[in-house]
Formats: structure tokens, C-alpha cells, sequence
């Protein structure tokens, strides 16, 4: 009798561990696929600050206006998520705070260079200058965190592969916008 509760006792521990041990390997995976989600997500939108600072730096003109935004909603929930914290190696982390400080401050400078166009003011030569510089460092601190995230991505089964169209589809979308903005300087004239 006592060899049976003894078996039964083992049977039913070993169960239970082997059991506990599967959905903590489960939750463990379905952790770090949210943290590839999170990390593409953060790609994605800074490719498209990367982008739009292209197109600031193509167009600032003396007297020029635009209208560009840069986002910073998926950098925001990524430094709010504790995935984030637990995955991330710290460089992630202080490159998507440094990323997240420069396009805010990008931001409140496009906000002032509107304000003045509104006013009449437009702006200046030294004002181009200015905007562009800042522009192209704008650009290189979000190039660091595109590094890390691509050596990142693949660790948790999140891989961007580009495919054999990529640069035929990039150039044909940076002549659209080239396009656009000849067409907006010929209304200015």
C-alpha cells in the first residue's frame, strides 16, 4: 500500500512538473514572439522617421513650408513595456531613449519653422542650414538603433528579408515624391 501512494505520489508530481514545466515554455515563447512583434513594430516607424527626414532634408528651402511629423508611438511603447526591459539588451534600450529624445526635439524644431512660416517669417538660409544638419543627425542616431534592432530581430524570430524588388520599389516611391515636390515648387512660382 504504501509503494502504490508512493508510485501514485511520483506519477502525479512528475505529471504536474512536466505540465508546469510546458505552459511556462509556452508563455516563455509567446513572451519573446510579443517582444519580435514590438521590435518590428519600432523598425517599421523608424524607417519612416528615417524617411520623412529624407524628404526635410531634400525639400527645406529658403521661404519653404511642410508639414512633416515624426512618430514615436511604437519607441514609446516599447520603453513602457516590461517585454522591453526584460529581452532588450541595454544598448537597445538607450539607443530607442536617445532615438525617442532626438525625434522629439525634431519635432519642437519643425513646430517653430512652421510657426514662423504661419507668420510670415519663412525660413531663412541659416534656418535650411539648420534644419537639414539637424535632419542628417536625426537620421544617424536612428541608423544606430536600426543596427541593434537588426542584430536583435533574429533572436526572436522577427526577420525583415528584403526581396529582389525592394530597391526597384524604393527608387520608384523616391521619384514619386521627387516628382511632388517639382510640382510644389512650380505652384510656388
Amino acid at each position: 500500500m504504501i509503494i502504490t501512494a508512493v508510485i501514485a505520489f511520483t506519477a502525479t508530481y512528475f505529471g504536474v512538473y512536466w505540465s508546469f514545466s510546458r505552459e511556462l515554455a509556452r508563455a516563455e515563447a509567446e513572451e519573446k514572439a510579443q517582444f519580435g512583434r514590438l521590435l518590428q513594430s519600432m523598425l517599421a516607424e523608424s524607417a519612416s522617421n528615417y524617411g520623412v527626414l529624407n524628404n526635410v532634408r531634400s525639400t527645406a528651402r529658403v521661404g519653404s513650408t511642410f508639414a512633416f511629423e515624426l512618430r514615436t508611438d511604437a519607441i514609446q511603447v516599447a520603453l513602457g513595456s516590461p517585454l522591453f526591459h526584460r529581452y532588450a539588451d541595454y544598448s537597445l534600450v538607450n539607443a530607442a531613449l536617445w532615438v525617442r529624445t532626438q525625434i522629439g526635439q525634431m519635432n519642437n524644431i519643425l513646430s517653430l519653422y512652421r510657426q514662423a512660416t504661419a507668420s510670415g517669417g519663412g525660413i531663412s538660409d541659416r534656418g535650411v542650414k539648420d534644419l537639414r544638419t539637424r535632419a542628417g543627425t536625426s537620421q544617424e542616431v536612428i541608423r544606430v538603433m536600426q543596427d541593434l534592432l537588426d542584430a536583435t530581430m533574429p533572436k526572436f524570430g522577427a526577420v525583415v528579408v528584403a526581396d529582389a524588388l525592394m530597391e526597384q520599389v524604393e527608387e520608384r516611391l523616391k521619384a514619386i515624391y521627387r516628382r511632388e515636390g517639382e510640382l510644389l515648387q512650380k505652384l510656388k512660382n
